[in-house]
């Protein structure tokens, strides 16, 4: 399992997260099971196996999957094991007295599916006393906000996975601190990077064993200052009224082949495909952007391509803060992202496009970043779609860069 992701100080735990990936790969919940009855008949913590056994071996699975050495269907049975597995070990986790008054409520982001880290919190503060409330996946911030103004928890819990479920969760941020005593927030998942949760006024938590303390020391010392800064929250669009408009955004939200891995974004699979639904249905205009990454090639050959990876993280970050959740965001390739805005006008879109250059440059600082930006009506076929809007990208470039370029019907 050489391309498993390690802590420094895992490595100690090399041969069970070995031992359950192999079983995993080989779809067999026996023997992952007896991976863990062996590392607690060796006295093995239970929440040290979960956030050093079980979920560096997901993340190999994670890793198999990109090199395509195994399926979707791969995968979702490793998870499938992966709960039954977290079930048969939360008993041995309740070792403490429950904790008075100390309840902690926890949620995934609006969208957000993918809840095995949460689920693995979950087990271990309710193992460590606390009176845990676990609301699961996709939850939206009003269903947030009425659940804790009916529970008062001290602690509130979110995770997201994706970065397209980021805006949801600022959201609901936005929504808690709206209470009279809003609770203390911890964020995890691994769409809720540093160069997001900077200006926030919560506690990032990376792996369930460490969530304790985590918890623990919020409880002793809240945060100063509001859940989510004035300047960020007047960056974040509002969301749609309806759900059904997030829901129409793409093909199935938890189906790894429409995700780019590196950036959580739909993929040019994806974009393909939902450019096609909005061409089915002749009813829905849209404007589409396309996006690329100035001088990128150039942060790759300076600066290496580890920090090529962490520019594309942050500018997909800042675009998804930039538009609504309804809105569709890609990464096309290399440094190049695509947006769909459903209903939007060709200024609608340049005034997007302006928005998300200035996020960009407000948050995408080391290496400094800018991109140009290509605008063109969906028109009646993928093609001519593809042409227009490149056609708009090749003009930004030309003028200089850091340029935007309408495209408009006739051209």
């Amino acid at each position: 399992m050489s391309g498993v992701q390690r802590r420094a100080s895992d490595g100690e735990w090399t041969t069970e997260a070995d031992r359950f990936l192999d079983a995993l790969r080989a779809g067999s919940a026996t023997a992952a099971e007896a991976v863990v009855a062996q590392a607690l008949r060796a006295d093995i913590d239970p929440a040290a196996i979960h956030s050093r056994v079980i979920e560096p071996a997901m993340n190999g699975i994670g890793e198999l999957w990109q090199l395509g050495e195994i399926t979707v269907a791969d995968e979702h049975l490793a998870t499938a094991i992966c709960h039954e597995v977290l079930a048969r070990l939360f008993p041995r986790l309740m070792q403490a007295q429950p904790r008075a008054a100390e309840r902690v409520i926890l949620a995934a982001a609006e969208g957000e599916h993918h809840v095995l880290g949460l689920r693995m919190v979950a087990d271990v503060l309710e193992g460590a006393g606390f009176d845990v409330l676990y609301l699961g996946a996709d939850v939206a911030g009003d269903e947030l906000l009425s659940e804790c103004g009916r529970f008062r928890p001290a602690v509130v819990g979110l995770t997201a996975t994706i970065a397209l479920n980021v805006p949801g969760l600022i959201w609901a941020l936005i929504r808690l601190q709206t209470m009279v005593r809003p609770p203390a927030v911890l964020l995890g998942g691994g769409a809720v990077g540093p160069a997001l949760d900077r200006g926030l006024g919560v506690t990032r938590i990376a792996h369930s064993d460490g969530v304790v303390a985590a918890v623990e020391r919020v409880l002793q010392a809240p945060p100063p200052g509001p859940i989510v800064p004035d300047d960020l929250a007047r960056r974040i669009p509002p969301l749609p009224a309806s759900r059904a408009g997030a829901a129409e955004a793409g093909p199935q939200t938890e189906l790894p082949a429409y995700h780019d891995s590196l950036t959580g974004l739909w993929n040019q699979r994806a974009y393909g495909d939902r450019l096609s639904g909005i061409l089915a249905g002749q009813a829905h205009s849209a404007v589409v952007l396309w996006i690329d990454v100035d001088g990128f090639k150039a942060v790759n050959d300076r600066y290496g391509d580890s920090a090529g990876d962490r520019t594309l993280a942050a500018v997909a970050r800042s675009i998804v803060l930039a538009v609504r959740p309804s809105d569709f965001v890609a990464r096309v390739g290399g440094g190049q992202f695509a947006i769909m805005l459903p209903g939007a006008t060709g200024d609608e879109g340049v005034a997007v496009a302006g928005r998300i250059q200035q996020a960009i440059r407000d948050e995408v600082t080391d290496p400094p970043s800018m991109v140009s930006v290509g605008v063109a009506p969906v028109l009646g076929s993928s093609p001519a779609t593809s042409l227009a809007v490149d056609h708009a990208l090749h003009d930004a470039k030309e003028s200089g860069g850091n340029g935007v370029v309408l495209i408009k019907p006739g051209r």
